[in-house]
């Protein structure tokens, strides 16, 4: 047995009350979303969401987003969102949200949000990305509310998991 394989021996054969859920589902223009869930007690303790673009250029759309093939929005060092905030700001509170409410569902108060796409509750790391990203707001209400609309259909989904 190779080192690694004798190390983590032990920690696989005795199982865990720790149980990891991951649901994908393809959107138009060549995203695929991503949620990511890792439950204990019934509760969720870690959360990721990301999108993901096709591995094909072909289809991807609109023509500016082709040179991300293949790439995720959130893992990206050259991906900048089309809004004023950025993808991960809003991601990252987004997942922060769901632990702490335990609702896949409750998006109130979160960045770019809301009946008026774009409108965010002000902080410090969301008013430096906006003041960043200022004057590149071209695609933001076609952006942020097909979020909302995608990442709530796919987090139905998840909300019917029930772990085992």
């Amino acid at each position: 047995m190779t080192p690694l394989a004798e190390e983590i021996e032990g920690v696989l054969s005795e199982g865990s009350d720790v149980k990891y859920y991951s649901i994908a589902e393809k959107f138009d223009r060549g995203i695929t979303g991503r949620l990511q869930l890792t439950i204990k007690d019934g509760k969720i303790i870690w959360c990721h969401y990301d999108e993901i673009f096709a591995d094909d250029p072909a289809n991807i759309s609109p023509r500016a987003f082709k040179k991300y093939y293949g790439e995720s929005k959130y893992a990206s060092v050259v991906y900048d969102e089309p809004s004023r905030i950025g993808f991960n700001v809003q991601i990252d509170a987004l997942n922060e949200k769901v632990i702490k409410t335990q609702n896949l569902f409750d998006l109130e108060g979160l960045p770019a949000t809301g009946a008026s796409v774009g409108v965010y509750a002000q902080n410090q790391t969301m008013d430096h990305s906006a003041h960043q990203n200022i004057g590149n707001t071209t695609h933001q209400e076609t952006t942020h509310s097909a979020h909302s609309r995608r990442g709530g259909m796919m987090m139905d989904q998840v909300n019917n998991l029930t772990p085992e």
